[in-house]
């Protein structure tokens, strides 16, 4: 059943259905060039100022970091899955004020931001559908394929970024994994998306 719900977000993000191509302006936050945020120590559940909550351990992956743009609510908290001391998987969710963007508006600059961090273009754009509660949430996604270091190697990766509009609210995902382990961990990826409950609608 898992297995099932991860592929079907995987289809859905593979589908190259909504191209954009509005004109975007340069907007401020969460942008992959952000300027110094600051580590916050937290132990325990971390609560953002929108409500999302970001527990220490969710669906096998564990937090590693809670940082915050200094004098912003903007934060992010990182998730990683690992085998041992092999790192398969990292999950960073970006949760920012909507400055009045429209989500396409505001996907054209998250995409642009990530293609030209890691210099690709991505290999699809679409649109996405994360359950959660019962509940759809429907959002924006891209994806890439590119070859980097990560975890204690260069390997070849899979990433993808997905965006959502929340109340006032932006929530942005950051998902990266290695490309040979695509079986081993999109059912636990699928589980962390469900499991971190975004912001109302």
């Amino acid at each position: 059943m898992r297995r099932a719900a991860a592929r079907r977000i995987a289809l859905m993000l593979g589908l190259a259905g909504l191209l954009l191509a509005s004109a975007t302006p340069a907007v401020g936050p969460a942008s992959e060039k952000e300027e110094a945020a600051v580590d916050l120590e937290v132990e325990g559940p971390w609560t953002h100022p929108s409500g999302m909550v970001f527990p220490e351990r969710a669906a096998g992956f564990a937090r590693v970091s809670v940082s915050q743009l200094p004098g912003a609510e903007e934060s992010g908290a990182g998730y990683e899955l690992a085998d041992g001391r092999e790192k398969l998987a990292s999950v960073t969710v970006y949760v920012y004020p909507n400055a009045g963007l429209g989500i396409d508006d505001h996907f054209e600059r998250v995409v642009a931001d990530v293609a030209g961090s890691h210099g690709s273009p991505p290999r699809s754009r679409g649109t996405v559908a994360v359950e959660q509660q019962g509940t759809m949430a429907n959002g924006r996604a891209a994806s890439w394929a590119y070859r980097e270091a990560f975890g204690r190697r260069e390997q070849d990766l899979e990433s993808r970024v997905l965006l959502f509009v929340r109340g006032p609210w932006f929530v942005k995902y950051r998902v990266t994994y290695v490309a040979g382990a695509r079986g081993r961990v999109e059912a636990e990826i699928d589980d962390l998306l469900r499991a971190l409950l975004m912001p109302p609608g």
